[in-house]
């Protein structure tokens, strides 16, 4: 579901360009001034950097939590030892 979202999310900044070019040949029907020129500075500024930093933002906290869950679980599994070394020194 996450790789789908990341997926999807980079799949629209690499779509950015033709919306650059859909919008400044139309651009006339929805503003005054002509924002979007040949390099497509303003849709990145205004577009596709938010995306990306979200992007960015959503991978850190998903790698984040992908070592935290993969520390419990190798903390559990050396208290599950340390128990199971302890029961059968005892027996």
């Amino acid at each position: 579901m996450l790789t789908d979202y990341l997926s999807f999310t980079v799949g629209l900044v690499y779509s950015a360009e033709y919306l650059n070019e859909l919008a400044a040949m139309n651009w006339r029907s929805f503003s005054n001034f002509q924002y979007f020129d040949s390099k497509g500075m303003f849709i990145s500024l205004v577009y596709s950097i938010p995306i990306l930093l979200n992007t960015i933002v959503i991978v850190m906290v998903w790698v984040y939590r992908t070592f935290s869950t993969m520390t419990e679980l190798k903390t559990l599994q050396l208290k599950r030892q340390a128990r199971r070394e302890k029961r059968e020194k005892n027996d």
